[in-house]
């Protein structure tokens, strides 16, 4: 559906207030974002080459950092953080949705399985 530009202007507004949030997590500005993703498949993948390429496109007030990505099965996961550039790696999407390292995720599994 096309977005009236009043609709996009609130809309990029709203985006770079929740970037600010993130930015000033704890009441000091960030100089990374930490991301997670949940699923390995081809938009963990695709989203996992928008982080590590990310700062050639935009000048960024922090680094995008690609911290741990959850799979279905640890060793799975271990073999995708390699793959794609993430410190850490998961099996359980719970274990990285609670970790204090991780400030921003990235629902990236198909989604019939957003649900839970």
């Amino acid at each position: 559906m096309f977005q009236s530009s009043g609709s996009a202007e609130r809309t990029l507004k709203f985006q770079r207030k929740r970037l600010r949030a993130v930015l000033t997590l704890g009441g000091q500005m960030k100089k990374e974002i930490r991301f997670g993703v949940i699923g390995a498949g081809f938009m963990g993948k695709a989203y996992a080459i928008a982080l590590n390429s990310v700062s050639a496109v935009f000048s960024l007030p922090a680094r995008a950092v690609p911290e741990m990505i959850a799979t279905t099965s640890g060793a799975a996961a271990a073999l995708k953080a390699e793959a794609f550039g993430f410190r850490r790696s998961t099996g359980d999407w719970r274990q990285l949705v609670a970790d204090p390292d991780v400030d921003v995720v990235g629902i990236c599994s198909p989604t019939f399985l957003h649900k839970e």
